[in-house]
């Protein structure tokens, strides 16, 4: 497994996310949500599968 950050580019303001998850009726999308919200506070993924893992979501949704 490698381990590289990658930047995020936020296409959404972080207030939009946030009011996006608290508006979402889908459990699945929410999850997608808030990983893109913790992204805002790190500003990178060192592991990719560990962000995967924690908001149970595949990894192709955080590599997107």
């Amino acid at each position: 497994m490698h381990m590289l950050p990658v930047k995020v580019v936020p296409h959404l303001e972080k207030e939009e996310l946030e009011e996006l998850v608290r508006e979402e009726s889908s459990l699945k999308q929410a999850r997608r949500y808030l990983a893109l919200l913790q992204a805002y506070r790190t500003n990178y993924y060192p592991d990719c599968e560990a962000i995967a893992e924690l908001f149970l979501v595949s990894t192709q949704t955080v590599y997107n």
